[in-house]
């Protein structure tokens, strides 16, 4: 289906500069066609359904990598940290940083001792 199209070249390249008027030619739609028809199906529009997998995707590199959260707000699409981190807050209701405090407690806590060397 053309959506399917969208959501694979979003999830392919949710890193870079992606607009709604790039996906409504992906789809060979007008641009207001696209946008009614993306939010009447995902029931957000489509800027709002790219940050979601951005900052999704932020959330893994948070916890499996070392990287700053600038360098995360890069790789995941974010022009800036402060707009990456205000987006971030939005949707989890948490700063990056925190989250990844967060996580790197709750790891640690649930670490368990089989006694095993």
């Amino acid at each position: 289906s053309r959506m399917g199209d969208v959501f694979k070249y979003v999830s392919e390249n949710y890193g870079s500069d992606i607009t709604a008027y790039d996906m409504a030619e992906l789809c060979n739609m007008s641009y207001s066609y696209f946008s009614r028809s993306f939010k009447k199906i995902m029931k957000k529009s489509f800027s709002e359904y790219l940050t979601y997998v951005r900052i999704s995707e932020a959330e893994k590199l948070l916890i499996t990598t070392d990287m700053n959260i600038t360098e995360i707000a890069m790789q995941v699409g974010f022009s800036t940290s402060s707009y990456f981190i205000q987006q971030f807050k939005n949707i989890k209701m948490i700063s990056p940083k925190q989250f990844k405090k967060n996580f790197i407690k709750l790891d640690r806590d649930c670490k368990i001792d089989y006694g095993f060397t």
